[in-house]
């Protein structure tokens, strides 16, 4: 029994989906085929596109704001203190942004949220002290 790209993406726990994942999940070697299947599947309604190369299964709206940061990131990080204190009511300043630690430095906006990447030097990032 063969399982087609619809039932492998539901398949899967995850629900974002960077291009080349998606060339590993259908075992899809050929870029033309890969960008043509994805084509199909935004305009047919099933796949999101985020940003380019960068998929959903899902409507942004209804993504955690935290993991679409991160995967958006494409590398190793997490939410950082002072987004889980505005979060908690500790801290009163309002932020437009959610901050995360990584080891670049960026800023960058997908839908209605906007994110601040602040870089740690990677002896304290990977430190499982």
């Amino acid at each position: 029994m063969t399982i087609n790209k619809k039932e492998k993406l539901l398949k899967d726990n995850r629900n974002l989906y960077h291009v080349q994942d998606l060339s590993v999940l259908w075992q899809i070697e050929n870029k033309n085929t890969l960008w043509t299947t994805i084509k199909r599947y935004v305009q047919s309604g099933f796949l999101h596109r985020v940003h380019k190369g960068f998929y959903s299964t899902s409507p942004i709206k209804e993504i955690d704001p935290v993991e679409l940061g991160l995967a958006s990131l494409r590398r190793w990080g997490y939410l950082s203190v002072e987004s889980v204190l505005v979060n908690q009511g500790i801290i009163f300043q309002d932020l437009n942004y959610i901050t995360l630690i990584s080891d670049v430095s960026k800023k960058f906006s997908i839908g209605q949220y906007n994110y601040k990447v602040r870089k740690m030097k990677t002896d304290f990032l990977y430190n499982e002290i």
